[in-house]
């Protein structure tokens, strides 16, 4: 799933270059994402679905798979996951799916492979809807989470018991400390068929609503915008989760993105009386005088300031832009 907007790594990430183009290290995040799956799954069997808006974007990957599929607009993963699962059965109505999220950063490739091989083969085995959950590394208050029973349901997997959306940071220094939680990394997997059946069980009006778009009938505009983990995933009792081996990031902030990202070489930064800032992109000396605490960054356009501790709001900033006109910056 390629099409989201990644608005949380704003100013890296902007409208004609979201999070999913934006290069970590030597690749995009979806270069990254790709170049993972190949040992797994041929570029034969794989298949990207962004929006029309991304659509010239994506088209550089496109030797590496099978097809790019084009969602009218975004409206979220739940009917993009659904429009993609509707696309695919028309070519092979009893095949496995795994759903990858074109954004995130994962180390230990070789893990990475590992753990998406043994769903793949769970989910051929059970209908069931199987996920990757990854361990508690910090309390944090922007991923989801879910519960386990610690009895073993198939290949390595648990049954999940019950999915908690994003928490406040006092209940997530709470689940970092429970043994049977993990963070919800939006890996899925599951035959073609049964997710569909997700969808029809709980989502009804949703998968009308698709279906009927893709038959020529009714306006995409007008379909209902919801995540897949709120529209399915937290109401089925059908779920399986594995354990995963490899270290994971959703890079839903600049902080985070740049924990992976080289930063500002120490000599272009003169601090006095300073602590815990992060600086990165400028051109020039980075002189912080009595200042903590702070993210600073420089793109060709923008020199932006903002508090750590308000870095999960900035989608708070992106509409004071657009409220105040100033959509150039965006």
């Amino acid at each position: 799933m390629a099409g989201g907007s990644g608005k949380r790594l704003w100013p890296l990430s902007r409208t004609h270059t979201p999070k999913q183009f934006i290069k970590l290290h030597n690749d995009t995040l979806l270069g990254a994402t790709l170049s993972r799956l190949k040992p797994v799954i041929s570029a034969q069997q794989t298949f990207i679905i962004t929006t029309q808006e991304y659509y010239g974007a994506t088209l550089s990957y496109q030797n590496e798979v099978n097809t790019i599929i084009q969602e009218p607009t975004g409206k979220n993963t739940g009917p993009a996951l659904l429009y993609a699962l509707l696309t695919l059965h028309k070519q092979d109505p009893t095949g496995v799916v795994i759903v990858n999220p074109a954004d995130h950063a994962i180390q230990h490739n070789d893990l990475y492979a590992q753990d998406i091989t043994i769903i793949i083969k769970a989910a051929s085995h059970h209908d069931n809807l199987f996920l990757i959950g990854c361990p508690i590394m910090s309390p944090s208050t922007q991923y989801g989470y879910l519960d386990y029973s610690p009895k073993e349901y198939a290949h390595g997997c648990y049954a999940v018991t019950k999915f908690h959306e994003k928490p406040s940071l006092e209940t997530a220094q709470l689940y970092q400390h429970n043994s049977h939680m993990l963070w919800n990394s939006g890996i899925f997997c599951a035959r073609i068929s049964f997710f569909l059946e997700l969808y029809q069980t709980h989502a009804p009006e949703l998968y009308k609503q698709v279906s009927n778009y893709l038959q020529g009938t009714g306006s995409y505009e007008d379909i209902s915008a919801i995540s897949f983990d709120c529209a399915v995933v937290e109401k089925t009792n059908s779920c399986a989760v594995l354990p995963a081996h490899f270290t994971w990031s959703d890079v839903g902030t600049i902080e985070q993105f740049l924990s992976f990202k080289n930063t500002q070489p120490q000599e272009q930064v003169v601090a006095y009386r300073s602590s815990n800032n992060t600086v990165s992109g400028t051109k020039k000396v980075v002189a912080l005088f009595s200042v903590h605490d702070l993210c600073i960054i420089e793109t060709d356009d923008i020199l932006y300031i903002a508090a750590k501790s308000e870095l999960e709001q900035v989608r708070e900033f992106i509409e004071f832009l657009k409220t105040n006109g100033h959509n150039q910056f965006l």
